[in-house]
């Protein structure tokens, strides 16, 4: 008997230390709590804010830029894209294609990079262009996309590159670190000339590399022709 009494209280012990086991094991409720993904959201929005300053911009009502669908080939319409512009030029440190709609007939986009040699002789030209035709509606956004040393190009770049240490250009420039034109041609190209339409913004035509006289014959047969 004594030993029937002994096993049932042993019993009764192991069933005791079982339970308050379980309590303790569970996740403590209130301010202790952490929330995974809280934290995974901010850093998520971080890097989304990180990023958003040069993406394309945000969509526009009719009368503000062209809807969608957007394309990069000839006949397209060029979605509104944006550069990172030097703090000389503009304090809030952004251009976008929507700056120029209906500002003008011809945009110029020129993509150049500080290792590319025809594109100094590109700038030196448009230089020349730019007072030229301006007063007739050609506009031109200069975009470099790296350096002379082949590393992304940032607004500081844009602004010795253009600016006045360099070609000390009279035309809008900025840089485009992410090179968001890269989806419109081959890097092995440069320069980069797309044409925009400023009353459609679609793009009349792609250019590569660098001719005075065909360019100079498109600029002029796009503001004076018929």
């Amino acid at each position: 008997m004594k030993w029937t009494i002994a096993i049932l209280l042993a019993g009764l012990s192991c069933i005791c230390l079982v339970g308050c086991g379980g309590d303790d094991d569970q996740a403590p409720d209130g301010d202790g709590d952490v929330d995974v993904d809280a934290d995974s959201d901010a850093d998520s929005d971080a890097d989304s804010d990180a990023d958003s300053d040069v993406d394309a911009g945000p969509g526009y009502g009719p009368g503000d830029y062209p809807e969608p669908p957007y394309g990069v080939v000839q006949g397209d319409t060029v979605e509104n894209l944006r550069f990172v512009v030097p703090e000389e030029e503009d304090p809030d440190g952004l251009v976008e294609l929507v700056d120029f709609y209906k500002d003008g007939k011809l945009l110029l986009v020129f993509a150049t990079a500080g290792w590319c040699y025809y594109c100094a002789l590109e700038n030196e030209a448009l230089l020349r262009f730019d007072p030229a035709y301006r007063e007739d509606g050609l506009r031109i956004l200069g975009v470099v996309f790296e350096d002379d040393q082949a590393y992304p190009a940032d607004a500081p770049y844009a602004y010795e590159y253009f600016g006045p240490p360099g070609y000390d250009a009279q035309y809008t420039y900025a840089a485009d670190p992410y090179f968001r034109l890269g989806a419109f041609f081959d890097k092995a190209a440069t320069p980069l000339n797309m044409f925009v339409n400023l009353e459609t913004m679609e793009i009349h035509s792609i250019e590569a590399g660098w001719d005075e006289g065909t360019f100079q014959g498109i600029i002029e047969a796009e503001l004076y022709g018929d």
